[in-house]
């Protein structure tokens, strides 16, 4: 049995794995690096020898495994890609966004070779993906036989257990073992794992003393609370699939307790608003809480560009592929309401955003590392003692990006 990194680089990026036993050859993930452009954002294929492999596997749709799927299925005609229903769905859209985004770059960097895949060639790998249940076992080639488990992290995440050569090795994706407010933490076997390979993401980081989940939502929501008090605007740097709508969760569960009080303007960026959609029409497929919640619809909102969110799902509506749900209810006029903006980890639509932040002193709240960081945010207490009307930035503890 051999196992082959393909990610050129030792950190989250093009996450890519080849496993071998006997005669078959599985492949786990392909991830496009969020930080390089062209050839160097992908896995090294050149380690598979030209030889390909039987089947690949798919542990769920961020981009860093996603994004060179077809790609990587260009290295195997013919081969299939196992993944969940959700995972199929969100991937779908993840992918396009994918090409529209190469495009830009091909101007903006002057990089002639991309886009490296195109909408065509994405409609037509569709036809080799397979969907699976959670807990079904399913043959990967002659060899080896997987099996998914829920791993907590976005809807559709798994981890799969890999039996192959009378052992068990266990892949774990990116996971969780928290529950959020969506996702519930990770089901994961527990005895007889003979190998295990993990994300460790934030595996030489330990939690500060004291901090939870719970006590840091509930800082969170003080913080906009008192930035929304103040008449002033948040920004919400998260990415657009898992985070957004975690967090569109939390601002509805925190209106509903009251903790979360007053009106607001909701803006939500265009990518996370269509996964949104995807996400709602799909929130029968995994394990979740609030498991009926339409996310679309459960606090009033606006999209960027003016369109409801609901709209992005009408397409397949006229196609007859999902049913068409009612549009968001529509903001009163001259009702006086502060913004509540989450966007996206670039911020691409600032020029939408500027008048509104312009009205008062942005609070930007937001994931912050030392090689993930935001322009400008507002870190910890220090930045709340510093600036009454600028408030601190909650941390919601997160695993796997």
């Amino acid at each position: 049995m051999q196992f082959t990194n393909l990610t050129r680089a030792e950190e989250i990026g093009a996450n890519c794995y080849l496993l071998e036993s006997g005669r078959s050859r599985v492949l786990l993930d392909a991830g496009m690096h969020p930080r390089e452009v062209g050839s160097p954002a992908t896995p090294d294929f050149s380690l598979l020898e030209g030889r390909g492999f039987d089947a690949m596997v798919l542990t769920h749709a961020h981009q860093d495994h996603v994004g060179c799927l077809p790609l990587a299925m260009r290295q195997a005609p013919g081969a299939p890609v196992y993944m969940t229903e959700a995972t199929s769905g969100l991937s779908e859209v993840m992918l396009h966004n994918s090409v529209n985004v190469m495009m830009r770059q091909r101007e903006e960097v002057g990089a002639p070779d991309l886009p490296l895949f195109s909408h065509r060639e994405i409609e037509n790998a569709m036809d080799r993906w397979e969907v699976v249940r959670l807990a079904e076992k399913f043959a990967l080639g002659e060899d080896i036989t997987g099996e998914f488990f829920d791993a907590g992290h976005i809807l559709g995440s798994t981890g799969i257990l890999l039996r192959a050569e009378g052992k068990r090795i266990f892949y774990t994706g990116d996971v969780n073992f928290e529950d959020q407010t969506l996702m519930r933490g990770a089901k994961f076997p527990t005895e007889d794992i003979d190998v295990l390979i993990m994300e460790t993401t934030r595996g030489d980081s330990p939690v500060p003393e004291g901090m939870t989940r719970k006590t840091e939502e509930e800082r969170f929501i003080r913080t906009l609370q008192g930035a929304l008090d103040a008449g002033g605007p948040v920004l919400i740097p998260v990415f657009a699939l898992g985070k957004t709508q975690e967090l569109l969760a939390l601002l509805y569960e925190s209106k509903k307790s009251g903790a979360l009080r007053g009106g607001f303007g909701l803006y939500v960026g265009g990518l996370s608003a269509k996964i949104t959609g995807v996400t709602d029409r799909l929130r029968g497929s995994a394990p979740r809480r609030h498991g009926d919640l339409k996310l679309a619809e459960c606090l009033p909102m606006e999209v960027v560009g003016g369109r409801d969110i609901a709209q992005f799902e009408r397409k397949r509506a006229v196609e007859g592929a999902v049913p068409q749900h009612q549009g968001l209810p529509a903001q009163r006029e001259g009702s006086r309401r502060t913004d509540c903006i989450p966007g996206g980890s670039q911020c691409r639509e600032l020029e939408f955003w500027q008048p509104k932040l312009a009205a008062g002193d942005p609070n930007f709240v937001g994931l912050t590392t030392d090689t993930h960081r935001h322009p400008h945010p507002l870190d910890g207490e220090r930045d709340i003692e510093q600036s009454e009307r600028q408030r601190g930035s909650a941390h919601l503890p997160s695993q796997g990006g």
